[in-house]
């Protein structure tokens, strides 16, 4: 029924699979690899759980990583219902397809509930610093009352004594439905099913899928290799020395292909013209030493700097036009960018909305380097 009532960016569809494909799907997962695991993450549950696909882990560090074949780990399904239901998710002719059309999931994540083993889903937000915004969530076999809490504390550390729990607002959310957490759902209200009794049967099962920000690699493919776990920066795009450049963690590329970085400039950048020249080279640099095929977008014409970026750089360089949002959707289709910078505040102001349509998933850096208001003050000291 669309938008969750009191909670904003909460979103439910009643009857996004049947009763048929409800039954095929209890079959599958009770009969499919891997088996039911009473932990998550390597921690202990009081319900059962498997995995399909990237993994995260949340202590000691924060780590993600593709999953281990060879270690009796799974990958996503390519075909079956499971693979449909992903497909359905970005369905634009189905009521949630508009919302969802971007939404390509890496993870899913089923729990098997069992009311009289008394099961509870604690109050907690999903990692913002794993996981994309959108996460989704398939109730079947039976629905439940979530609970929803604006605030509280967080995964890490134990909320005050004396402090007050936030008020909860209750939702019922029905079998075969899908639940959707994005925008202030996700990030400002906890979620959860704290006591047993709200599970409404005596078994519901619920499906998550999640896109993982999973860096590029390959997935080990001896037995006895190691996955390498790679750390994430809690900030999008910024380490711990506070170096936006050094910090791009890109998410894998579409198929698991080379991620890509595109940059979008009002002219075509001459490191033996000018200083901001001479850094965005640099920036190219960085992002290539990391693995990513970068490729430079201006709103200028074709010329000799251009051929010049391009012989000096190594990059591919592509000439687009304000306000032609057609040619623009077109790059981004080609290049599906995981980073996209605007090498100043002009760039961002022509062509920013056109890459929060045409790649919402993209981390989008805006450079300040020629922002006058910061270079008058340097002058000033």
């Amino acid at each position: 029924h669309g938008a969750g009532a009191g909670v904003a960016g909460l979103f439910i569809w009643e009857d996004f699979i049947t009763e048929e494909e409800e039954s095929q799907m209890m079959d599958f997962l009770d009969s499919c690899q891997p088996p039911w695991k009473r932990e998550q993450f390597g921690v202990p549950t009081s319900y059962g759980s498997k995995h399909f696909g990237a993994l995260a882990t949340l202590k000691p560090v924060r780590t993600v990583r593709l999953p281990d074949v060879e270690a009796g780990e799974f990958d996503l399904p390519k075909e079956g219902l499971l693979a449909d239901l992903i497909l359905r998710l970005r369905n634009r002719d189905m009521p949630w397809g508009k919302v969802l059309k971007s939404f390509t999931p890496n993870e899913v994540n089923v729990n098997d509930y069992r009311r009289k083993e008394k099961p509870r889903l604690h109050m907690h937000w999903d990692d913002r610093g794993s996981y994309d915004e959108q996460i989704c969530s398939l109730s079947l076999n039976g629905g439940a009352t979530w609970s929803f809490g604006k605030g509280g504390s967080s995964n890490f550390s134990e909320a005050a004594e004396d402090a007050e729990p936030p008020p909860l607002l209750r939702v019922w959310v029905p079998a075969r439905s899908l639940l959707l957490l994005s925008g202030p759902a996700r990030y400002e209200w906890q979620h959860g099913i704290p006591d047993s009794d709200d599970f409404g049967s005596e078994r519901r099962v619920g499906v998550i899928f999640r896109r993982v920000r999973v860096p590029s690699q390959k997935a080990p493919s001896k037995k006895g290799s190691d996955p390498r776990p790679v750390a994430t920066p809690h900030a999008r795009g910024i380490d711990a020395s506070g170096s936006a450049a050094a910090g791009l963690v890109p998410r894998l590329g579409r198929g698991g292909e080379l991620a890509s970085a595109l940059i979008i400039s009002t002219n075509w950048p001459d490191p033996d013209a000018s200083a901001a020249g001479r850094v965005t080279c640099c920036r190219i640099a960085v992002l290539k030493e990391r693995g990513l095929r970068v490729a430079v977008a201006a709103d200028s014409r074709p010329g000799s700097a251009m051929q010049k970026l391009a012989k000096s750089c190594g990059v591919e360089c592509v000439r687009i036009t304000t306000n032609d949002g057609e040619s623009i959707a077109k790059l981004l289709e080609q290049v599906a960018p995981q980073v996209v910078i605007f090498d100043g505040f002009n760039a961002e102001e022509r062509f920013g909305h056109y890459v929060h349509e045409g790649a919402p998933d993209a981390m989008r850096l805006l450079d300040m380097q020629d922002f006058h208001a910061l270079r008058l003050g340097r002058e000033g000291l």
